[in-house]
């Protein structure tokens, strides 16, 4: 009760700004509140209009994250079978079936984290103030990063 009771709190505090109309950088409102756009994937992209992208990474984020959970909640569930089983043959099996199914969470663990990152990339470089700016002429080829404060 308290985990659900502090999981709404975190999201409403973090939902503070969601709407404003304000058009500052990185969705930092002037009372410098941490919005949606680090926490969840794909939110600023969506606010900004680029609805395809943010929506994929959105999307994928919600989908590695229901994932993880069901895997964490298939291994508990072997686990639990493996402490409190007294077959030999089923407490091998349960073991192994446990720890694969931890196995694939943790993969999913990475996905998610790989997303989110994906997503701190996004807003850091391919905002509308920020870029990758390139030259090609016929000796050189020049890129660079900009940033426009």
């Amino acid at each position: 009760m308290i985990k659900k009771i502090s999981l709404i709190l975190i999201i409403i505090l973090c939902s503070l700004n969601i709407f404003s109309k304000e058009n500052k950088p990185l969705g930092i409102s002037g009372s410098h509140t941490i919005g949606f756009t680090y926490i969840i994937p794909g939110f600023e992209q969506i606010k900004r209009g680029y609805y395809l992208k943010g929506g994929i990474l959105f999307l994928s984020f919600i989908s590695i994250v229901t994932g993880g959970i069901i895997e964490n909640k298939r291994g508990n569930d072997y686990y639990n079978i493996y402490m409190n089983s007294i077959d030999i043959d089923e407490i091998v099996e349960s073991r192994l079936q446990a720890e694969n199914h931890f196995k694939k969470r943790n993969y999913y663990i990475i996905g998610g984290v790989s997303i989110w990152l994906i997503n701190l990339i996004d807003l850091k470089f391919f905002s509308k103030n920020r870029g990758i700016k390139g030259e090609i002429k016929k000796d050189y080829i020049s890129f660079g990063f900009y940033y426009i404060f």
